[in-house]
């Protein structure tokens, strides 16, 4: 009788639990700079390094050098000025501080998603996958 139970409890949580929501990237960090990336909803920056995915809700601060970053919403490629900070939002950047120099177009932006596991996963963002393709025009 228990182990009715338990497979059927099994088998009912498997949808919840195979049903995570995916998070979409919306920039990826070309050259860092000495920037750092402020990621959403949490207080500690950390050190910006070529390849890092940006999401929406993330910011970008670029304190000693410039830093570059692809902005696949708009398919641009875009470079902080130094001590600039940037929110990349799903539709368009907000700029809270600086300016942003040497915008070019690419022909093709692709980041994969990447699921997010709630507060029984502990991990905010694990990654599953990466790839990047993009060329500049």
């Amino acid at each position: 009788m228990m182990r009715r139970w338990a497979t059927a409890v099994l088998l009912l949580s498997a949808p919840l639990l195979a049903d995570t929501p995916r998070e979409e990237p919306v920039g990826l960090i070309l050259v860092p700079g000495a920037g750092k990336v402020l990621r959403a909803n949490t207080e500690t920056p950390l050190a910006a390094r070529a390849g890092d995915i940006l999401f929406a809700g993330d910011a970008l601060r670029s304190e000693g050098a410039a830093s570059s970053f692809l902005y696949c919403p708009e398919k641009k490629s875009e470079t902080l000025d130094q001590g600039g900070e940037i929110v990349l939002e799903s539709k368009a950047l907000k700029i809270k501080s600086g300016k942003l120099s040497g915008v070019k177009p690419v022909n093709a932006c692709f980041l994969r998603t990447r699921e997010t596991r709630g507060r029984c996963g502990g991990v905010r963002r694990a990654a599953r996958q990466r790839e990047i393709r993009s060329r500049a025009v």
